[in-house]
């Protein structure tokens, strides 16, 4: 058996391209085995035309790590039993749209407080709802941003937006 951590689609020149990534802490890089199984991979991914990238816990971005875990934390607010769900799954369509609509200058935390409000829903819900699109490649953040909720719209990507 052999897996990849990530498969990652790009668009490159207007053509899409498919990427792979593993991810290992230095200390796995002193087992033989894990290497073995890190060229086992990286030849069958080259034989497919799929380029293999290694990706060392020393080199990560603390930010853009730090930013995935709190978008990733709207999974355990979100189980659809729940009226939190509900909630989330009778606007998350809206807020999208409202999302797409907006004003590229206006900071992300500023929507998600006019779409509370004007909803007249708990303070945060929308925040659930970014994180939610996130989380479904709806919506693309900037990782490495300070701040998330700070950052104007027009640095947030989704699928139509790309070439």
């Amino acid at each position: 058996v052999m897996t990849v951590d990530f498969l990652v689609d790009f668009i490159r020149d207007g053509k899409r391209s498919v990427e792979a990534f593993a991810v290992k802490t230095s200390a796995e890089l002193q087992s033989k085995r894990s290497v073995a199984k890190l060229e086992i991979a990286r030849t069958t991914l080259q034989d497919m035309g799929i380029p293999h990238h290694l990706i060392l816990d020393t080199k990560l971005p603390n930010r853009a790590v730090e930013n995935i875990e709190w978008i990733y934390s709207a999974r355990s607010c979100d189980d659809e039993t729940t009226e939190n769900g509900e909630i989330v799954e009778a606007h998350l369509d809206d807020f999208e749209q409202q999302l797409r609509d907006a004003d590229g200058l206006t900071i992300a935390r500023t929507m998600c407080e006019s779409f509370d409000a004007a909803r007249s829903l708990e303070a945060g819900t929308s925040i659930r709802l970014l994180k939610r699109l996130m989380i479904e490649r709806r919506v693309s953040a900037p990782l490495t941003a300070t701040e998330i909720l700070d950052t104007p719209l027009a640095e947030f990507t989704a699928p139509g937006d790309l070439p």
